[in-house]
Parts: structure tokens; C-alpha cells; sequence
């Protein structure tokens, strides 16, 4: 069991971005350890939690949203704006992209599923037991029993299998087939060399030999914006091109928000955030639409060199492509936040 106070979680913090958004009453017996933050959390007894590996990942979130939340409007800009959300029997959660570029992507990632269905010529569809190879060559955190609910809810005739056209329906609608088709799609974006060292991570094996010519596009202003916000570490021209194209397509473009929501999940692996915030907005509970969702595991599994290291290491692999995998993210949540989605 892990147990820390308050005054000393806020101290590892040291940014003062969270203080105009949250606030923290402190006992009498407790004092601020950084005057200059403020009150920032509502806890008059020591935050506990049983999972060490949970307060290092909820430390790493508070950290970026404090580097992130200074693009959000002030306190004044907020005030008297509520929460709308247009009235519809079933709400996406996922921007809703272009058809045409949905069809096109449903086109490139739907014959890949030949490399892990033996029967995927002669049966001309998606079974689920392609479906979980898949999922089992990379190493994705998903329940056979979550595997089966998505693929249910994608099997608009319930004939266990899913054609083009339900695949391309399943980008639209269900957040794990658009994410999947995304990182195939991105994945087939770079090619990697054949001298490549899988006993090196992705950042040592792209970093540029002058560090000046490692930047991106200058055409993509917003990735490149964010790069400079972030002091992202340099890669080479190639590689820091293909992030632009991974960033930008897994943050689509929306309209603006005029206050926008940032909504943080937590969870243990295995596990599907994305399906609660579904349920709760299904139901009315939470009701937002449109969320662009922004998360590291996502982007690990958009990195080419992905199933060669977990070939070669095993599960540890995946701690070779983090730090790259981390920055996306990062890159990510600035470019959204900046577009106000």
C-alpha cells in the first residue's frame, strides 16, 4: 500500500499552470510546501493508493496537464459557459472523420488481416480468431472478453465474420476499430531498414547525425509548434516527418470548442477507458462528443518496429519504443489542445 500527503505530492510538481483550474483546502496541520501554487486539490487526508505503478502514472498525467493547461482559456473566459452536447440517440465519442478518408483507410488495413488469418482469402472477411492474432502479435492490453464485445458490437449481421463494408462501418463507430486501423495505416507510413538494431530503442536507432536538419515539415506549423513547446528531443528529417503524419492523423480535425474538456483516465491494463466514457455518454451521464483520444498505448502500437522487438524481447520490448510512444502523446495532446478540440 502506498500513502503520500497531499503537501508532498504537490511538491514534485513544480509547475504553477494547474493553479487557476483546481483548488486544495489543506487541514490546519498541513502547510502548502510551494506558497507560490496555491490550493490545487481537494484532499483533507492523505491521498492513498494501493498500486505504486498508479501514483507514478497519475503523477505523470497532473505533471503534463500542468506543462499543457496554460493553452485553456482563463478563469474569466470560462465563466458562465456550460456543458452542451447535441441530443442523439447514441453519441459518438470519436470525431467524425471524412468518409473518403475513412473508405481508405478501411482499404489498406482490411487486406493486412492476411498476415494473421490463414482462412482470410477463402473466407474474403475478418474472424475473430485473425482478429485476436493480431491483437496477440502486438501485445495489445485487451481482454479476450473485451475482444469479443467489440467485435459483436462491429458484426452488424451476426454471422461472425466482418466484411469491407462492416469493417469500414466499425472505423465509423467503434473506437478500438478506429484505432487499430489508424496504427496499421501509420505503421505501413515508414519503412525500416534491414542494418536496423532492434538491441538499441527507437530513439537511438532515428537520432540525427546534425542535429539542425532533424525538424519537421515546416509546412506542418502546428506539430512543429508543439515541438517547440515541448523541447521534444531531435530525430532524424525521415523519422520526425513520419510522427507529423501519425500525429495528424490520429488528432483530426473538429471545430473548435469554445471550452474545451480535458477528461483523464486511469487504468489498469487490460482495460478499456474508452468504453466507460461510452457508456456514460450513451446514457447521459457524462454527455460529451466528439473526444479525440489521446493516449500513449496508441501510439506504440502506430511504431513499425513494434512486433520485430516483441519478437525478439518478449513483452520487455515495448520499454524500448515508450520514450518515442510518450512523445506522440505528448505531441498530441499540445496539438489538440492548441486546435481548442
Amino acid at each position: 500500500s502506498s500513502r503520500i500527503s497531499a503537501p508532498s505530492y504537490l511538491s514534485a510538481l513544480g509547475s504553477p499552470h494547474l493553479s487557476p483550474y483546481l483548488r486544495l483546502s489543506y487541514p490546519e496541520q498541513m502547510v502548502s510546501p510551494r506558497p507560490d501554487l496555491g490550493p490545487l486539490l481537494n484532499a483533507h487526508e492523505p491521498l492513498s493508493l494501493r498500486c505504486p505503478s498508479c501514483w507514478r502514472g497519475a503523477l505523470k498525467i497532473v505533471k503534463e496537464l500542468a506543462a499543457l493547461l496554460r493553452v485553456l482559456p482563463t478563469r474569466s473566459e470560462r465563466a458562465g459557459r456550460a456543458l452542451t452536447a447535441s441530443a442523439t440517440s447514441r453519441p459518438s465519442l470519436l470525431v467524425a472523420e471524412d468518409s473518403v478518408v475513412v473508405d481508405a483507410r478501411a482499404q489498406v488495413a482490411f487486406p493486412l488481416f492476411k498476415r494473421f488469418q490463414e482462412d482470410f482469402d477463402t473466407a474474403g472477411a475478418i474472424t475473430i480468431i485473425g482478429l485476436r492474432n493480431l491483437c496477440m502479435r502486438l501485445a495489445m492490453d485487451i481482454s479476450e472478453v473485451d475482444l469479443d464485445r467489440v467485435f459483436t458490437e462491429a458484426d452488424r449481421d451476426r454471422d461472425t465474420r466482418l466484411t469491407l463494408a462492416e469493417f469500414t462501418q466499425a472505423i465509423r463507430n467503434v473506437p478500438f476499430f478506429a484505432s487499430l486501423a489508424a496504427a496499421m495505416t501509420a505503421a505501413l507510413g515508414f519503412r525500416v531498414g534491414r542494418d536496423y538494431d532492434y538491441s538499441r530503442s527507437t530513439c537511438e536507432n532515428y537520432a540525427p547525425e546534425d542535429a539542425s536538419l532533424a525538424r519537421s515539415d515546416p509546412e506542418e506549423d502546428e506539430v512543429r509548434a508543439a515541438r517547440v513547446a515541448l523541447s521534444s528531443p531531435d530525430y532524424s528529417v525521415a523519422r520526425s516527418r513520419w510522427q507529423d503524419s501519425v500525429v495528424r492523423l490520429l488528432t483530426p480535425r473538429s471545430e473548435p470548442q469554445a471550452a474545451p474538456w480535458v477528461v483523464v483516465t486511469l487504468a489498469p491494463p487490460g482495460t478499456l477507458p474508452q468504453a466507460v466514457l461510452e457508456w456514460l455518454t450513451v446514457r447521459g451521464l457524462m454527455p460529451l462528443s466528439g473526444l479525440l483520444r489521446v493516449d500513449a498505448q496508441r501510439f506504440l502500437h502506430c511504431l513499425p518496429e513494434l512486433p520485430l522487438y516483441l519478437r525478439r524481447h518478449g513483452a520487455e520490448g515495448r520499454e524500448l519504443l515508450r520514450e518515442e510512444a510518450e512523445l506522440l502523446e505528448s505531441l498530441a495532446l499540445e496539438v489538440a489542445l492548441a486546435r481548442r478540440q
